[in-house]
């Protein structure tokens, strides 16, 4: 929601008028900037990362995290939101959701491999 939230802010800002107006205060929002603060403040006081981690040059970071923003937009919200509240639910759409990621990451591993 928080993608969405930003968007609305976006589009308003650019004169569009017809968009909903996002909610007051953005909890959304909120939320997402506590996790970005939270992360910030943990990489300040953890030791450096071990030298086995993979290297991902910042280009494929942000390949990537589009990647993900449009495929949790598709499939309307994201991955541990579908794994854990959906399937708690018994949401079908979540079952086919998470299945499908799966698929695709058993898939993706043996080609990759």
């Amino acid at each position: 929601t928080a993608y969405e939230q930003v968007g609305r802010y976006i589009w308003r800002a650019l004169g569009q008028t017809d968009v909903a107006a996002p909610p007051s205060p953005p909890q959304a929002l909120t939320f997402a900037s506590g996790i970005l603060a939270g992360s910030a403040a943990l990489a300040t006081f953890l030791p450096p990362a071990p030298s086995e981690v993979v290297q991902v040059s910042k280009l494929s970071a942000v390949v990537g995290g589009f990647v993900m923003l449009v495929g949790a937009r598709a499939a309307g919200g994201c991955t541990s939101g579908h794994g854990i509240s959906g399937l708690s639910s018994f949401s079908f759409s979540s079952l086919v959701t998470v299945a499908a990621m799966f698929g695709g990451g058993i898939i993706t591993a043996i080609l990759w491999t």
